[in-house]
């Protein structure tokens, strides 16, 4: 949640810039749907999960190559960690390509129900936002 409202919060800063806008709907599809579609479709999720990680990259990497230009020490850490745990997690979901999920169905509709409602929720949370007039999407 905190990765949603900070990559909104930073579409809504950085103006015209659209690497956090696509970050930020790539994090939506990545940690509502293709975080658990894997366990029921495992390809077609795994293939959604690094179609979406690759996005997700996109303004971390623009962040940390800033960072870098601007001998910023915090920020290139913090920024390097957000690309170093996302290739990593990429490289064991390559690895787990074909390997398919042991899991029993109860559990498997409750880890996808989570991140479902949790979704859902944010996604209601923004309509009303929007609805009221806290954020305003340009040229719309």
């Amino acid at each position: 949640m905190v990765y949603f409202m900070f990559g909104l919060m930073m579409t809504i800063a950085a103006g015209v810039d659209s690497a956090p806008v696509i970050s930020f709907l790539a994090s939506l599809i990545h940690f509502g749907i293709s975080s658990w579609l894997f366990l029921f479709k495992n390809k077609l999720g795994r293939i959604i999960n690094l179609f979406t990680s690759i996005a997700l990259l996109i303004w971390p990497t623009f962040a940390f190559i800033g960072s870098v230009v601007a001998n910023e020490a915090i920020a290139i850490i913090y920024y390097f960690v957000i690309i170093l745990f996302v290739i990593l997690a990429s490289i064991v979901n390559i690895k787990s390509f074909d390997v398919k999920s042991q899991i029993e169905s109860k559990v498997k509709f409750l880890m996808s129900a989570i991140p479902l409602l949790l979704l859902l929720i944010y996604i209601g949370h923004i309509i009303q936002m929007i609805q009221q007039g806290w954020i305003t999407l340009g040229g719309l």
